[in-house]
């Protein structure tokens, strides 16, 4: 638990002592009022020689003063104790309520993991749905258990087991917006590894079109999360729909392209795909500011073949020069991949764990003998390419590999028809939760 909302406090951990304190002080400054009374009394009585009553009124003063501050004293300290140990009833069951809520989103792996700054953070801020100010810690707490009160009067869900996910979240790290399966989703991070112009911007696209026809198709659904999403899709969309080549890449650390997918019971998982820049895989690239390499469940790794001057010399040049081939090597960028693995996830096991699919692509752009040789047996002929140096270290680094040919952006009749792409992307999917994407 954490107290850095800003919503009051519960009135058992802040108020309810001041209130204590100002019993206690107001009953003394009345103790010394009546005291006061009783010694001008005693003054006037010893002014007309009542020796008696000059006495029995100071007496009577002191033993206002002492007597009543003894007894407000000890009422004080009664009223104290029960304030302790409301608080501390109170503490534990706040402690019981976090801790089982701690757990659910353990249980679950419910995290925030921001698609644009790549942070890891346990919970989101929720803004207040009256004023809009930021609740960095919106959660069982000294501020309350079940609900916190806004400074502007607000009150607001603060678990997961109510209606807290109605309010704005961002995150807490960039605090730029998020939605709900932000946080309270299962992830899946799948990174696209390659040089520049190796046709990874043209698979992501085919791989989700080719994806989302078959998921609508076996009864599921899909939603983009963020319109920045569904506007870069659309402009791909638009652009190979004219027979046009995609924009390469630009951005050196990407906003997540991340996708909602539900079944027809309910279930949901949440898929973030990096598509960096091919900058990013040369050397000097800084590939260490890649932090969610450290979440990856798969990784998709190009190999083009027109890099390659075996393939390029029997290829037509109007046709090398129109595919434009990638000027470095795929083996680089895997080598610049696994030092950042090896820097954010220590454990050999868990980073041989992670998928790894490695794909031809433009096979579409090959002359009609290597493009059935491709399809006949390609690892074979990749190896012959010049390709074994980085199978062979993909396969000696991961558990589970495997080879596909793809034509992103393949055409037939007129009309874009990819080959490949989502069964590669499929397969990675399938690694951790075959269940979920079984088709």
């Amino acid at each position: 638990m954490s107290d850095r909302s800003p919503a009051h406090r519960h009135y058992l951990f802040g108020r309810a002592y001041r209130d204590v304190w100002d019993a206690l002080a107001a009953s003394w400054h009345r103790n010394v009022a009546e005291a006061g009374e009783w010694s001008e009394r005693a003054g006037a009585a010893r002014r007309e020689e009542q020796s008696f009553a000059h006495i029995f009124q100071l007496v009577g003063g002191g033993g206002i003063l002492v007597g009543g501050t003894v007894v407000a004293g000890v009422l004080a300290l009664v009223h104290l104790c029960f304030v302790v140990v409301a608080a501390g009833v109170w503490a534990a069951v706040a402690a019981l309520v976090w801790l089982t809520e701690f757990t659910f989103l353990r249980l679950r792996g419910f995290r925030v993991e921001c698609p644009t700054c790549h942070e890891v953070s346990r919970l989101p801020m929720y803004a207040c749905s009256a004023c809009a100010v930021k609740h960095p810690c919106l959660e069982p707490g000294l501020a309350g258990v079940f609900h916190h009160s806004c400074r502007c009067g607000a009150e607001l869900a603060s678990t997961v087991f109510g209606p807290r996910s109605r309010l704005d979240q961002s995150c807490p790290k960039c605090e730029v917006g998020l939605q709900t399966s932000h946080f309270e989703s299962v992830k899946v991070h799948v990174g696209l590894v390659g040089p520049s112009s190796a046709g990874k911007t043209a698979y992501l696209f085919a791989a989700i079109s080719e994806l989302m026809r078959r998921w609508q198709a076996a009864g599921g659904a899909f939603e983009f999360l963020e319109p920045s999403t569904r506007l870069r899709f659309e402009a791909l969309r638009a652009v190979i729909a004219d027979g046009g080549l995609p924009d390469a890449t630009s951005d050196r650390l990407p906003e997540a392209f991340h996708l909602e997918f539900r079944r027809a019971d309910g279930a949901r998982r949440v898929v973030y795909l990096y598509d960096a820049a091919g900058e990013v895989w040369h050397p000097g690239g800084e590939v260490t500011r890649h932090i969610y390499h450290g979440r990856l469940a798969g990784l998709v790794l190009f190999l083009d073949p027109f890099s390659q001057p075996d393939v390029r010399v029997r290829c037509d040049p109007a046709v090398v020069a129109a595919v434009h081939p990638s000027a470095s090597t795929a083996f680089a960028a895997l080598e610049a991949l696994l030092g950042n693995l090896e820097r954010l996830i220590p454990d050999e096991r868990l980073r041989q764990a992670i998928r790894a699919a490695a794909v031809l692509t433009k096979t579409d752009a090959l002359p009609l003998a290597l493009r059935s040789q491709c399809e006949h047996d390609p690892r074979t002929v990749a190896g012959e390419w010049g390709f074994k140096p980085t199978l062979d270290l993909l396969a000696a680094r991961f558990r589970d590999t495997q080879l596909f040919r793809t034509a992103a952006l393949r055409r037939a009749r007129g009309a874009h028809r990819p080959e490949g792409t989502e069964a590669s992307l499929l397969w990675l999917l399938q690694g951790k939760d075959p269940e979920f994407w079984r088709l």
